[in-house]
This record gives C-alpha cells, sequence and structure tokens, in this order.
C-alpha cells in the first residue's frame, strides 16, 4: 500500500468574500486538483477555512504555495502536515462542506475539535481525521 502527503491548514477569508468567490473557488479546485493527483476536503465556517490536502510531496507544496498567494485566503497556518497509509478522500478532486450546513448530530459529536481547529489552532490529528470523515460522510 503507498503511503500518501496529506496537510491541513486555516486561512481566514478575505473580507470581501462571498458566496460567489466559494464557487470560483471550487470550480478552480475541480479543474486544476485531478492532473496534480491531488484529493482533499475544504470547510468553510463563518470566514474560516479549514483544509485537508492529499498527494505527493511537491504538488501540495505547489498547491500551498498558490493558496498562500490567493487574495481571498489570509493568515494561513498549518496545522498539521505528514503521511498517512491511504488517502481520506480517494475520490475526491475537492470536497467541500459548509458547516453553516451540518446536522445537528455531526456538530455535537465532533464539537471538541471543530471548537478548537477554528477558535485556537489546535489539531488533534485522529479527532480531526474523525471529523473530515465524518463531514465527507454528510456529501
Amino acid at each position: 500500500m503507498a503511503s500518501v502527503n496529506q496537510l491541513v491548514y486555516r486561512s481566514i477569508a478575505s473580507s470581501g468574500f462571498q458566496s460567489d468567490d466559494m464557487v470560483s473557488l471550487m470550480s478552480s479546485c475541480k479543474k486544476n486538483n485531478p492532473a496534480l493527483e491531488i484529493t482533499g476536503m475544504l470547510v468553510y465556517n463563518d470566514g474560516i477555512f479549514l483544509q485537508m490536502i492529499e498527494g505527493d510531496a511537491l504538488s501540495i507544496s505547489k498547491l500551498y504555495n498558490k493558496i498562500s498567494l490567493d487574495p481571498r485566503h489570509g493568515d494561513l497556518k498549518i496545522l498539521w502536515s505528514g503521511r498517512a497509509d491511504e488517502r481520506t478522500f480517494p475520490h475526491w478532486s475537492m470536497a467541500f462542506k459548509d458547516m453553516s450546513t451540518v446536522c445537528d448530530r455531526v456538530l455535537a459529536e465532533h464539537a471538541d475539535i471543530i471548537n478548537r481547529i477554528f477558535e485556537i489552532d489546535e489539531y488533534e490529528i485522529s479527532k480531526g481525521y474523525k471529523l473530515f470523515k465524518a463531514l465527507g460522510a454528510t456529501l
């Protein structure tokens, strides 16, 4: 089984970020990521992005550098970077979840990690994986 590189970061949406910007952002991900063999999930919560990117190290580095130059993102912070045995989102060039659409059950089950991820920059990889997988299951 081949392992895969993963990177999780959070960023703050620019002050002028609108729903049309999200449509454009996701369209760009779905267009560009397959050629780079990038998969992952982008989560949005009240002006904050949380994203897991999966792929080879060079592709992840190039994509993260591109994101860091994107004016829609500010105050980027890498929360975790490492290797996993397999992709968490093998079938998604970039899954997307707006936290405002997540059911109460999922929010309640993962409230401890959601609050810390979006509020104080801590990231526990085991709980983070569970959150990403739970959100992926709602797609």
